[in-house]
């Protein structure tokens, strides 16, 4: 998959989101830092994310499942 996001590009995200699907991008806190994933499944109240870059990507293939707290806001536009 091309990356949605190049190195440094601004995106606007909102935290008053109502649901959270596959192909969503979120922004999530983990080890103390906000990072951007993709959501790729969805199980409850647990999200499987994923990087675009699957290469350089840490993401749940590395950490797992997260619990949807984890999420802080969606991607709704990219600057």
């Amino acid at each position: 998959m091309y990356p949605y996001l190049t190195f440094n590009q601004k995106v606007l995200g909102f935290h008053w989101f109502q649901e959270l699907k596959v192909n969503d991008v979120v922004v999530i806190t983990h080890k103390k830092k906000l990072i951007i994933k993709r959501i790729m499944k969805v199980n409850k109240t647990d999200l499987w994310v994923e990087g675009d870059n699957k290469n350089e990507s840490t993401d749940s293939r590395l950490f797992g499942w997260i619990n949807t707290s984890k999420v802080v806001a969606k991607v709704m536009y990219k600057l």
